[in-house]
């Protein structure tokens, strides 16, 4: 697996290197959720921003370069986003690391909403 992950340059999408690694690991799919990349980045988001901060947020969402993230309340976006910058710094070494074909920030844009409640 790791002459694959050689291959791979350093802008290799981060939601199509972890289709490929999921692949590798489950090859039928028997084992995969519907949006496997998700509990990838779900794990890396608790492990940076924290229990406590992990416990308020939901749906994680990735659009190409930009990590979505929703709160229940607008004082918690405002707060969270006042934070982007350190979590956003955070993630991208945790996932680089886990990771490495992805490069280095695979998340450019942090951004946290107001889910529907």
């Amino acid at each position: 697996m790791q002459g694959d992950i050689d291959k791979l340059s350093e802008t290799t999408p981060l939601a199509l290197e972890l289709e490929r690694l999921l692949g590798k690991l489950d090859p039928d799919g028997s084992k995969r959720a519907a949006n496997p990349g998700s509990l990838v980045l779900q794990r890396a988001w608790e492990n940076c921003a924290g229990k406590q901060i992990a416990d308020i947020t939901r749906n994680l969402t990735l659009r190409k370069t930009e990590l979505i993230v929703s709160v229940s309340t607008p004082i918690w976006a405002q707060e969270l986003s006042l934070l982007s910058e350190d979590y956003r710094a955070k993630l991208n070494s945790a996932l680089a690391e886990t990771l490495p074909a992805i490069g280095k920030t695979p998340i450019q844009t942090l951004t946290f909403r107001v889910r529907n409640q």
